[in-house]
């Protein structure tokens, strides 16, 4: 979260703007893959969200601790469902 957002709402917005940093940022989030779309619209939805956090508070601040926040929360949930590896055996 902290990387992604140095670059997408740091230089990046601030250059090409915050719709088209937003773009970029759920561009590489899905990889074009047709069952990665869902994350790629999410990821659009956090951008935008993200930057606005950067728009409104000035700040790249707020919106690192956002998308650390969602970053964590994503995490728990993969762990959570994720199928468990077999144990190799001995």
């Amino acid at each position: 979260g902290l990387c992604e957002e140095m670059l997408f709402r740091g230089p990046l917005q601030a250059t090409v703007s915050w719709p088209v940093a937003a773009l970029l940022f759920a561009a590489v989030h899905g990889g074009g893959e047709r069952r990665l779309w869902p994350w790629s619209a999410f990821a659009l939805v956090a951008g935008v969200l993200f930057g606005a956090l950067v728009a409104v508070y000035d700040a790249l601040s707020p919106a690192i601790v956002a998308h650390m926040t969602v970053n964590a929360i994503n995490m728990q949930r993969l762990r959570r469902y994720a199928p468990v590896a077999p144990r190799p055996r001995r």
